[in-house]
């Protein structure tokens, strides 16, 4: 049974509580973590563009920061693709 427009079942029992506490508690620290990670990423790829826009069209130094995020992301997409078990 749902509740109102949750998207969630309702919680019935004290039990049934109790058990979403426990997984939710034994989750979260792997979802801060990966909180975490994902915000470093994202700082990385946003300094990256923020220096790739200053950079003048075509210039040595453009190109360089274009290779960098071409570098950062492949890294980071197979550090994930391996992290999630290799699909």
């Amino acid at each position: 049974m749902f509740c109102g427009s949750s998207h969630y079942p309702e919680v019935t029992s004290v039990s049934e509580r109790h058990q979403y506490k426990v997984d939710f508690e034994s989750e979260y620290s792997e979802y801060l973590r990966l909180h975490s990670t994902i915000s470093q990423r994202m700082q990385t790829f946003s300094a990256l563009r923020d220096r790739l826009h200053n950079a003048a069209p075509n210039s040595p130094e453009y190109e360089v920061f274009v290779a960098a995020i071409i570098f950062a992301y492949s890294l980071f997409s197979h550090r994930f693709y391996w992290f999630l078990g290799g699909f």
